[in-house]
């Protein structure tokens, strides 16, 4: 059945049919549809005489023998090209996976700026692991371009399957930062990957915290501290060398190792925003995907800002929600309105909504659950219609 539909979904589209050399492996930009005829892995995952169907700006190596044969279904964003093993394949981290797995580093800390790759390998990391039997976990604290959870969350998640994309895997543990870049909420992002880690305890063999672009200037401290209060067994340092001899020589109790990044992996600004939109809708859906509208009242809901659980009561005659005590902490009622929010239930977060109306008679959200005791604020807005983020400053 599946694979009878994508080979219908294949005909509608642009094909194209090529052989390979051993030498040489397939860049697949989404979207795009490949059907594989022959032996063939991406990122360590056995995808022999299948189908794999790409997201948009998801790129892909597929690593097929001499005599199999790649059938791409391609729209006008998709691309594909030949390149080296060597240059993009898994063979760049073949002495990598075997440090990791020989000496039985637990847990793997991943550190690069954006478009270096940290994904790909995690996601290689986790299909090794889980093909040879360990128990896998994997805590994507990406506030901003992450897989796991909407923009503004960190997800984490075990393993049980391999995949071609982290997007595959079903998040089991959230935490809710309420920024999608993580100045200005280094702490609150250091404890949410710690909390997670301690969800995590007892539950993995190998466990991959891949993190953020953000690597300069202070960006660089806030790795360095992350490393320093989770003790990874192992820091892996992608792209640039620099940063790995700072990670190294800040981090003298922690093996640090350099890695190349696979080339060909860049994605343009446009098309990480439409992801990331993407990733927002994933999790809160649609007027028209059998979505709920929940409307709360400030006398049984918290709210969760930056890290902090405070009361909140709403005087519409000033148009503003007051945040704890006293009326230091404000905001516009307005602003809420189109406000990306996760809700909370008995100290978790178990899903997410956008805030469509927010008074003193009640808060109205567009969600998939209704039973909420926390609502974590956040600087993001979401417009579905258009699919389109705004950002809310208060």
């Amino acid at each position: 059945m599946f694979y009878t539909s994508h080979l219908r979904l294949i005909s509608r589209l642009h094909k194209k049919f090529k052989t390979t050399s051993d030498r040489h492996i397939y860049l697949v930009k989404g979207p795009s549809l490949v059907a594989l005829r022959g032996n063939g892995s991406v990122l360590g995952k056995d995808v022999s005489n299948s189908c794999i169907l790409l997201r948009a700006g998801k790129i892909l190596p597929f690593e097929i023998d001499a005599r199999s044969k790649i059938n791409v279904g391609l729209d006008q964003l998709a691309e594909i090209w030949l390149t080296q093993r060597l240059l993009a394949g898994t063979a760049i981290w073949k002495k990598l996976i075997k440090t990791i797995f020989l000496q039985k580093r637990k847990k793997i800390l991943l550190i690069g700026g954006t478009d270096k790759g940290k994904s790909t390998l995690a996601v290689h990391i986790i299909n090794t692991a889980v093909k040879n039997g360990y128990k896998t976990a994997i805590i994507d604290a990406d506030i901003g371009q992450g897989d796991l959870a909407p923009p503004n969350a960190i997800g984490a998640a075990i393993v049980t399957k391999q995949v071609t994309d982290l997007r595959d895997v079903d998040a089991q543990l959230f935490q809710f930062v309420g920024n999608t870049s993580p100045m200005g909420s280094e702490e609150i992002v250091i404890q949410s990957v710690i909390n997670c880690m301690m969800h995590l305890s007892g539950c993995f063999d190998i466990c991959v915290i891949n993190t953020d672009g953000f690597v300069e200037n202070s960006g660089i401290d806030y790795k360095i501290k992350l490393a320093k209060q989770m003790l990874p067994n192992l820091i892996i340092c992608l792209g640039d060398p620099s940063i790995f001899r700072i990670i190294k020589s800040n981090c003298p109790l922690i093996p640090v190792i350099y890695s190349r990044s696979p080339e060909g992996m860049i994605k343009s600004r446009t098309e990480r925003m439409a992801s990331r939109v993407d990733q927002y809708i994933r999790f809160v859906g649609t007027p028209y995907t059998n979505n709920k509208v929940v409307d709360v009242t400030c006398d049984n809901i918290m709210f969760v800002y930056r890290g902090t659980t405070l009361s909140g009561r709403f005087d519409d005659k000033v148009g503003f929600l007051y945040l704890g005590k006293g009326k230091d902490l404000r905001i516009e009622s307005e602003k809420l309105v189109g406000m990306f929010v996760g809700l909370g239930l008995n100290e978790r977060v178990i899903g997410y909504g956008i805030i469509l109306k927010a008074s003193s008679s009640g808060i109205v959200i567009q969600s998939r659950i209704d039973n909420v005791d926390k609502i974590f604020l956040s600087n993001s807005g979401l417009n579905v219609d258009n699919k389109s983020e705004f950002r809310i400053d208060y």
